[in-house]
């Protein structure tokens, strides 16, 4: 199972949801946020591989038992409000499809690339075929994108 990054499960949120990546961060209690950052949340522990610290700090600026108050809650939310079990199971299904997916593979693939041009830029390696690299590696990066996010466009 590919390890996704946090701004990749904002993202499948945001897009979920219909809002931008930010409304997660929004400095508020209402509930309507709360919860929907609550779900980007534990979505975060089970589909990263960061802490609950650095999750906390990503989405909303918040801390360690904030997330951990998130893991307790969805679970109790989930048992109990018919409404938002069906969100969260469909959220946590479609990601699971995209961690899941052997295409994913092609994600480590261009992340590896990517950091192998920057070494090679670092070194001052022909810039002209460096520039060339970044262009083709952008390329295939929204390729891949448009075809593993398609099914959220359903």
């Amino acid at each position: 199972m590919k390890a996704l990054t946090i701004d990749e499960v904002v993202n499948i949120c945001a897009k979920y949801f219909d809002v931008s990546p930010e409304y997660f961060s929004q400095d508020t209690r209402r509930r309507e946020i709360v919860e929907k950052r609550q779900i980007v949340h534990w979505l975060c522990v089970n589909f990263t591989n960061k802490t609950y610290k650095e999750i906390g700090q990503a989405v909303g600026g918040r801390d360690h038992a904030t997330v951990t108050y998130a893991k307790a809650k969805i679970k109790e939310l989930t048992e109990s409000n018919y409404k938002l079990k069906p969100v969260y199971e469909e959220l946590y299904n479609k990601i699971k499809v995209i961690t899941d997916n052997p295409a994913t593979i092609i994600g480590n693939v261009l992340t590896e690339l990517r950091r192998c041009v920057r070494n090679l830029e670092t070194i001052g390696y022909y810039p002209q075929i460096v520039a060339r690299l970044d262009i083709t590696i952008d390329k295939l990066k929204e390729d891949y994108d448009k075809y593993i996010y398609r099914s959220f466009d359903n």
